[in-house]
């Protein structure tokens, strides 16, 4: 059997090497993560909905009816409740039925970032005849 003996100044480099090997390894994997926190972080986020709901005109006579107009952004799905109900696209109009009573009309929204509700109201005019 042969023995190899390493002499010192051999062990000296060799030390110095594995060292050197293990500092480039050390900042390989530190820059690679510092480059997953970035992707990660400059993703932006999606917006919750935003909703805009109105009635043209928000008073009306009792008996009459009011448009109620809508439109959204970032929504994909919409719900109607109150004095409506059922799905409604993320932007539209319709008119309410003969209002007999105050009233009022929520819309709420779904999408990548979230939900949101908007409501608006109709009243029925002070000065009109009612029933």
């Amino acid at each position: 059997m042969r023995r190899i003996s390493i002499s010192s100044s051999n062990q000296h480099g060799f030390n110095n090497f594995i060292i050197i090997l293990g500092l480039l390894f050390v900042a390989i994997f530190a820059l690679i993560g510092i480059r997953a926190i970035q992707v990660i972080s400059a993703r932006p986020s999606t917006p919750a909905p935003t909703i805009n709901i109105s009635a043209l005109p928000n008073s009306v006579a009792y008996g009459a009816k009011s448009q109620l107009v809508w439109t959204t952004a970032n929504a994909n799905t919409c719900t109607a409740t109150g004095g409506w109900s059922g799905t409604r696209p993320p932007s539209g109009k319709t008119y309410t039925g003969n209002l007999t009573a105050n009233t009022t009309y929520g819309l709420t929204c779904s999408g990548p970032g979230g939900d949101s509700s908007g409501m608006t109201s109709v009243t029925i005019s002070a000065n009109s005849n009612t029933q």
